[in-house]
């Protein structure tokens, strides 16, 4: 089986296996999309045209977060499916490479539905070695990225863990951002696939961590530590990283008991709240508007803040916790939260941390909102 009349040029796991650093990871700055596509204009009437190129797995991620699927059963595909199992394997992949990447490029996030419930319906007999070798050389040999993902979601219907060559490649193209949901997706019926994917997500820190965490089982506590201490930490969309660890564990969990919390987590939980907190000059809309009972890790947070070292830093975060609450009175413990972070601010030890910030220049948002003067 050739494919080299089909691809012309480097592979895309040639050049992702080629720009991995000493720790397995893409450099910083790292772009699939600059590197397949190069930069192009975007037509503005207000900047006029400059160069750009989009963060790796941005599109992908919006539509996974909004579940933005189509239910359309993408018919060429299903034929490259069905040509392969004949194994006219040139065939198959040129049918869905003009699919995918013809004079209308589509998306294959977008067919995933769709061609997972027709071959789920087993209206046509699939080979499953077939399927597999057309699915081995696209991402040994492919350089166009919606092929590469046809690639790994073929993998969803197999269990090729087995397989060390493709256990191999589906790790490597799990590095890009681009390709980590559809790599957690090829691991469907992986043994040890949980143990899998934390590996994957502590390799990316962009669109991929964030997509791939939803495919993450919590319920080892190293995991559910890490998710708090380093899983927010990514390089774009701050705020998405962490509502999606929240909505899948309690990291309340990590306050209060009966000794003061690990200082460490206290901070990065503090740092969690302030991403959900923010919002743009002007506008009431925060990420904390996106949980559905935001007040219990408020009220866990706060009930820490006397055991912990008090700075500027948590006093300031004290006073968002309390000024949304103010605006989401009557909500469940709203009442009690802003109760609490009254008594909190309202305090002579807050008083004098304020004073020696505004000296420095700091603070001004906190004497503000406390009427300090």
């Amino acid at each position: 089986m050739d494919f080299m009349d089909y691809v012309e040029e480097d592979s895309l796991l040639d050049y992702i296996r080629s720009s991995l650093d000493e720790y397995g990871e893409l450099p910083s700055g790292f772009s699939l999309d600059l590197h397949v596509n190069g930069l192009r204009k975007l037509e503005s009437e207000t900047e006029g045209d400059f160069d750009y190129f989009l963060p790796d797995g941005l599109i992908d991620g919006n539509i996974f977060l909004e579940m933005d699927y189509s239910d359309e059963i993408p018919e060429p595909l299903c034929r490259a499916l069905m040509l392969a199992s004949d194994e006219k394997y040139v065939e198959a992949a040129e049918a869905a490479s003009d699919y995918l990447c013809g004079n209308e490029p589509r998306r294959m996030i977008q067919y995933v539905n769709g061609l997972y419930s027709w071959v789920e319906s087993g209206e046509a007999l699939l080979k499953g070695q077939c399927i597999y070798n057309l699915a081995y050389n696209i991402l040994r040999q492919d350089n166009e990225i919606e092929m590469v993902k046809f690639g790994l979601f073929i993998m969803t219907f197999l269990d090729a863990s087995a397989r060390p060559e493709a256990v191999e490649m589906i790790n490597m193209f799990s590095r890009s951002d681009e390709f980590t949901l559809f790599c957690t997706w090829a691991m469907k019926e992986w043994p040890e696939r949980n143990e899998r994917i934390f590996d994957m997500v502590r390799h990316v820190k962009g669109w991929g961590r964030i997509t791939a965490l939803s495919s993450l089982d919590t319920e080892k506590e190293e995991i559910r530590r890490w998710l708090v201490t380093d899983g927010w930490k990514t390089s774009i969309s701050r705020e998405d990283a962490v509502l999606t660890i929240i909505h899948a564990i309690d990291a309340s969990e990590f306050l209060g008991g009966e000794s003061p919390s690990d200082p460490y987590m206290f901070q990065n939980i503090t740092s969690m709240l302030e991403i959900l907190l923010h919002s743009e000059e002007g506008d009431d809309y925060c990420g904390m508007d996106e949980m559905e009972d935001p007040w219990p890790l408020c009220m866990a947070w706060l009930s820490e803040c006397s055991r912990q070292f008090r700075t500027l830093r948590v006093y300031e975060t004290a006073a968002k916790i309390t000024r949304y609450a103010y605006r989401r009175a009557g909500e469940g413990e709203a009442v009690e939260i802003k109760k609490r972070g009254t008594d909190f601010l309202f305090t002579a030890e807050c008083r004098d941390t304020l004073e020696a910030a505004l000296k420095e220049g700091k603070g001004k948002a906190l004497a503000e909102f406390l009427g300090f003067k």
